[in-house]
């Protein structure tokens, strides 16, 4: 039996999520990397049992171990939701502290933000503050999104040092949770 959750209207907020489709590489990708680190307090990434690792996705996850917070098995997370069948395996969720230790292995990692994909690297590294996803990325689709208002601005305000990124489409949602 599941409880009911009781949702405060007062509470809710307008959002906007800045969508893009551009692979983010390079100095940009790192440029990105530190304002994620800088407004959040944690990221994941995850890892696909149904889909073959190779040994490099051991090692990344070995390094980060010592920010880790928490593992989880899921069948959804951030933009992802499995559709789940008899023998769906759920993911494994791994949650990090967003740390300057963890930044620096994460762009040692790789060039780009669509390099976090399996076989090679966990997928879909994503950012979170207070528990609210902020920016989250779909690595094997090719897609990443902006989401809370406070890095929206960041975004918007960095716009110069970003400028390869081309945003795709722009959605206006109200958050109730």
């Amino acid at each position: 039996m599941t409880e009911k959750q009781t949702i405060d209207i007062n509470k809710s907020r307008m959002c906007t999520a800045y969508i893009s489709r551009t692979n983010v590489t390079d100095k940009d990708f790192n440029i990105l990397l530190q304002i994620l680190f800088d407004n959040s307090d944690e990221f994941i990434l995850i890892s696909r049992e149904d889909i073959i690792k190779n040994a490099n996705q051991e090692i990344v996850l070995n390094q980060l171990s010592p920010y880790l917070i928490d593992i989880r098995k899921q069948f959804s997370w951030a933009n992802t939701e499995l559709y789940i069948e008899e023998n769906t395996i759920p993911a494994t969720v791994y949650y990090y502290k967003s740390t300057s230790e963890a930044l620096k292995i994460i762009i040692n990692s790789t060039n780009g933000l669509f390099d976090w994909v399996q076989p090679n690297f966990p997928e879909d590294l994503s950012f979170r503050y207070k528990g609210k996803y902020i920016f989250t990325s779909t690595t094997h689709e090719k897609e990443f999104t902006f989401i809370d208002n406070k890095l929206n601005e960041v975004f918007l305000t960095n716009r110069n040092k970003l400028k390869n990124i081309k945003v795709d489409s722009i959605h206006e949602f109200t958050d109730i949770t």
